[in-house]
Parts: C-alpha cells; sequence; structure tokens
C-alpha cells in the first residue's frame, strides 16, 4: 500500500503554432491532515492558459530586450540596460517574452557536446514508434541526460553566427575592458596594455 495519493491533470486542448501554453501549479509536501489547510493560500495563485502572440504582449507587457555578445569561441548575455565589455562583439537582440515570430533560443549540452538553436530535439535518438525522448542523449551512456539553458525568444535567423560557441554564464561580467577592484579569477579576453602592479 502507499501513504499518499497520486494525481496529475493534463492539457486536452489544441495548441496552434505561434501560441504558447502556461501553467503555474505547487506541489504541497506534508501530512495528509494539513493539506487542504496548506495548500489553501496557493489556489488563487495557480493559473493555466493558452495565449496567442497579441495577448501574451498585453499580459506580461513587452518584456525585457536580451542581447547576445561573443567573442572567439564563447558567448553571454545582457538582459535590459546591462551592458558587456568593449571587446565583445554583439550577436542579436531578443526578448525575456515570446512574441509573434520569435523562437525560443537555447543552449544544450550532452556530456562534453553542445548546441546553440532553436531544436530542443538536437541531441536526442531517433524516434521509435513516433516517440521522442529529449531526457535522453544520442550515443551517450543512458545516466548522461542533457541540460537545457532557456537564452530567450529570438528571430529564428538572427543568431546564427553563435553556431559552435560555448555559453558563459558570467561571460559580460569577468570579461571586462576596464580594471577590476578586486584581482580577478579568469584570464582577460586580450593582454592589457601596460604590466600589472602587484597588489
Amino acid at each position: 500500500s502507499r501513504d499518499g495519493t497520486v494525481w496529475t491533470t493534463n492539457f486536452m486542448g489544441n495548441l496552434n503554432p505561434g501560441e504558447t501554453f502556461y501553467n503555474r501549479k505547487y506541489f504541497i509536501s506534508g501530512s495528509l491532515d494539513d493539506a487542504e489547510s496548506t495548500a489553501k493560500p496557493f489556489v488563487p495563485e495557480t493559473q493555466e492558459s493558452v495565449y496567442t502572440g497579441e495577448n501574451l504582449n498585453a499580459e506580461f507587457d513587452e518584456g525585457d530586450v536580451i542581447q547576445l555578445h561573443c567573442d572567439d569561441d564563447v558567448f553571454g548575455a545582457t538582459i535590459g540596460s546591462e551592458s558587456c565589455w568593449g571587446g565583445a562583439r554583439s550577436i542579436c537582440y531578443g526578448s525575456t517574452v515570446p512574441k509573434e515570430g520569435s523562437k525560443p533560443l537555447f543552449f544544450i549540452t550532452c556530456n562534453e557536446t553542445s548546441y546553440v538553436g532553436y531544436d530542443a530535439y538536437n541531441f536526442i535518438p531517433n524516434a521509435v514508434d513516433g516517440e521522442l525522448k529529449p531526457y535522453i542523449c544520442a550515443n551517450e551512456a543512458l545516466s548522461v541526460r542533457p541540460t537545457f539553458k532557456l537564452l530567450g525568444y529570438f528571430d529564428a535567423v538572427d543568431c546564427a553566427d553563435l553556431s559552435g560557441k560555448a555559453y558563459v554564464a558570467d561571460f559580460c561580467s569577468t570579461f571586462s575592458s576596464a580594471p577590476s577592484t578586486v584581482p580577478s579569477t579568469i584570464h582577460s579576453s586580450t593582454p592589457t596594455s601596460i604590466p600589472s602592479s602587484i597588489p
């Protein structure tokens, strides 16, 4: 026997190209006696809806601008008014929320291999009986799982120059054209013009 109740909810509607299904739910753990009182405050916070590009913008405003920058074989991102160091090359602009005509851009890794693009199924094995398994890395042990980083929503052709490059989360903060106030822990992208003084 089991001491618990297993349940799920399924979206049974139709999701057309360009639409976004949004669902917010909460999982409550604890004793069965306390379940109702613990869950009650979260009930009005649950949400489920299907958005088109037009009403998505109305619901979430315009979002923030995401800009992707690169140098050699690595790249990073800035959001809103954030800036990147002067030597970084600006590649493309996107948004933190889906917009009509945009697609989700991913940075996916499988072991030592990485991919930048719009295909969330890039590393999966060939489909068997029509089943796609994005949680498995092709040609890897079953214990190897892909990691997904949603970079934002971008035009399908704007970010092609990022192909083959690796995403670095702190790219714009660690590679700086200005001297840091504390010793750096990551190498500079280019040598300094004058010798550094000893701290």
